[in-house]
């Protein structure tokens, strides 16, 4: 069985991308049904190597959105890219992006679809995404303590093989959260949403290879 710090380790500091610089990161590409790629060597002491590894590929396949996905978006939505976050050969989680046919913008509808290949609790969740809100927010401690809160009551304890996904409704200025395609809440305003999806989809997340993957840059 594994500890409580395997998986805090594991599955919540890299749930987001906090740990590691994406300067400091090693990408490997792995095909669609590959066998993972080795984790990088070592590096000397001196200069020890990230252990972050984002192997990922962009799907060019057609795959089919979930039906409720679709229908709580409101118009046909497509797969725009995914990919595949490993921490020293562990995969920690699958993503992908699903978009209106135009593409991924903050003006339109969208879903960042993540499936857990680690398990964690929401208190870890919590504690790997509020800093990450952080460095993308344009407000106050205030406004980043509510956001703590709402994240709190939004997020769930994840085994491994859940779902969760998070849904942004421009038209209702909202982000919808489902896990394993049950609600688990909202949190208002486009503020909040540009800072939470900037975590995987800003031009400064820590995971760079992983956003090309999920826009197919």
């Amino acid at each position: 069985m594994k500890s409580n710090a395997f998986k805090f380790s594991l599955a919540t500091m890299l749930l987001v991308g906090m740990a590691f610089s994406a300067a400091a990161q090693t990408p490997a590409t792995v095909p669609a049904q590959a066998t993972p790629a080795k984790a990088a060597p070592p590096a000397p002491a001196a200069a020890p190597a990230s252990p972050a590894t984002p192997a990922t590929k962009p799907r060019k396949a057609t795959i089919p959105a979930p039906d409720w996905l679709t229908k709580e978006i409101g118009k046909p939505i497509r797969l725009q890219g995914e990919g595949t976050l490993r921490f020293i050969g562990f995969a920690i989680y699958n993503a992908r992006l699903w978009v209106p046919g135009s593409g991924f913008t903050y003006d339109n509808d969208f879903a960042l679809d993540i499936t857990y290949q680690q398990g964690t609790d929401k208190q870890g969740l919590v504690l790997a995404t509020v800093p990450e809100l952080g460095r993308f927010m344009n407000t106050n401690s205030a406004k980043l303590e509510a956001w703590t809160n709402d994240l709190k009551r939004v997020y769930p304890d994840i085994e491994v093989g859940d779902r969760f996904i998070a849904i942004w409704r421009k038209d209702q200025n909202v982000t919808r959260f489902y896990h394993n395609d049950k609600p688990t809440g909202d949190i208002m305003g486009a503020d909040f949403a540009k800072a939470f999806f900037a975590i995987w989809l800003d031009p400064q997340t820590r995971r760079s290879d992983l956003r090309r993957a999920l826009l197919s840059e």
